[in-house]
């Protein structure tokens, strides 16, 4: 099964998420489907231009990616996105061997910390807040595991040890369930960056004195 889509302008087109997310965008791309369902063989790419979002799990505003699927595999090229107030960028990488337990592992382009003092329960909401200079650890990598048609997610918090010792012994990992609905959906888990960079203000210019 081949789906073909060049252009889809996300603020006309039908909303499968509610409450709605994207408000504005371009989703274009082409993908070949053939196998099963749960060990499907994908190959083609999708590219998400200029997104505008809104109610979405994470507290992005806007969000810029590209996908490529080879078999049961995809790479994530790039994936940039932005609250009010910081950018994340990553890449990454999806297994989807099967459906019932895709892996996605994502590497962060920028400095993203672990600013969870306490564990929680469950997420129900991702929180990208701004950070000065911090000792939290810094994550270098975000797993996110669990099967397509089930609720069974969790998310993983990869930070690498500052010890000499080898990078798996010194690594450690914190994870946290995720689960967008029922009443454990208003935890949050937040995840800490630098704030976005604020444009000088311009000077105004000095008169010259008459002579």
């Amino acid at each position: 099964m081949t789906i073909d889509f060049p252009a889809i302008f996300l603020a006309n087109a039908p909303q499968f998420f509610h409450p709605e997310i994207f408000k504005d965008g371009i989703l274009s791309g082409k993908i070949i489907l053939s196998d099963t369902l749960q060990h499907p063989h994908l190959a083609g790419d999708v590219q998400l231009l200029s997104a505008q979002l809104q109610n979405a799990p994470i507290d992005l505003t806007q969000a810029s990616a590209r996908l490529s699927f080879n078999g049961a595999h995809a790479t994530v090229d790039f994936f940039n996105a932005g609250t009010k107030d910081v950018d994340l960028s990553f890449r990454g990488e999806i297994d989807f061997r099967d459906s019932n337990d895709l892996v996605a592992k994502f590497f962060p382009s920028t400095p993203v910390f672990d600013v969870m003092n306490a564990s929680i329960e469950c997420a129900g909401q991702i929180k990208l807040a701004p950070v000065g200079i911090t000792l939290a650890p810094m994550i270098d990598e975000l797993d996110i595991r669990g099967g397509f048609f089930g609720r069974d997610w969790t998310i993983g918090l990869g930070e690498a040890g500052e010890t000499q010792t080898p990078a798996a012994a010194a690594r450690t990992t914190r994870e946290f369930p995720l689960c967008f609905s029922g009443v454990s959906a208003t935890k949050i888990l937040t995840l800490g960056l630098h704030p976005r960079a604020k444009p000088e203000a311009a000077r105004p210019r000095k008169r010259a004195k008459r002579r």
